[in-house]
């Protein structure tokens, strides 16, 4: 056996529907799923839109307590800014 590990598991095929009514932790987290959703969506739009509003020749954009940073592949990614004052929304 290379490197002493062991090797991948089988996968199996999922043929079952399970009720998961009964689990706490199930509840807790469909709660939260649910709770969150509107705001993931959002997020998820607001990042579109951003990219959408990044000059193609930005390697970086600082602004309002964001930042987004483009990788050599074009991928941008986003970060908060600790401590950055922001303008209001007019």
């Amino acid at each position: 056996m290379p490197f002493d590990c062991e090797p991948p598991k089988v996968r199996v095929e999922a043929v079952r529907v399970v009720d998961m009514n009964a689990s706490n932790s199930w509840a807790q987290f469909a709660a939260l799923f649910r709770e969150t959703r509107q705001a993931h969506l959002q997020h998820e739009r607001a990042k579109a839109e951003l990219k959408v509003l990044l000059p193609e020749d930005a390697k970086e954009a600082i602004g309002h307590g964001i930042r987004a940073k483009r990788s050599k592949s074009g991928a941008v990614s986003f970060d908060l800014v600790e401590g950055a004052s922001h303008a209001p929304l007019q």
